[in-house]
């Protein structure tokens, strides 16, 4: 809806820029690895696993592993990967972590 924002907190602008750069800034190396098949006995050097669900994997790369390493890696263990997306932090998620301990009512207004 738009490109650039302001989050403000009690009267208090707590940031501001485009929508990609915010998110880009608060993300948190969360990818989401969809596959088939079975999944089991990975190593962990490159990445944590966040949750498992089904088919679905939710790993945090450790800050110096590429996409490019856990892709190599997963595909050295033969693992039939459908899907590797990036997860971006929502805006909403973004506001509450920036005011969750302030105490003060918050609003936020976008322009």
């Amino acid at each position: 809806i738009c490109d650039q924002i302001v989050l403000i907190n009690a009267g208090k602008k707590l940031l501001d820029g485009s929508v990609a750069k915010v998110k880009n800034d608060f993300k948190e190396n969360l990818w989401k690895l969809s596959y088939t098949g079975n999944i089991s006995n990975l190593d962990e050097n490159l990445f944590k696993i966040f949750s498992q669900k089904d088919d679905e994997l939710i790993l945090q790369l450790h800050t110096d592993t590429t996409t490019n390493q856990v892709l190599a890696y997963l595909i050295q263990q033969q693992v039939n990967i459908t899907g590797f997306t990036e997860i971006l932090p929502s805006l909403n998620d973004i506001f509450i972590h920036l005011v969750e301990n302030t105490g003060t009512v918050t609003r936020s207004f976008s322009k």
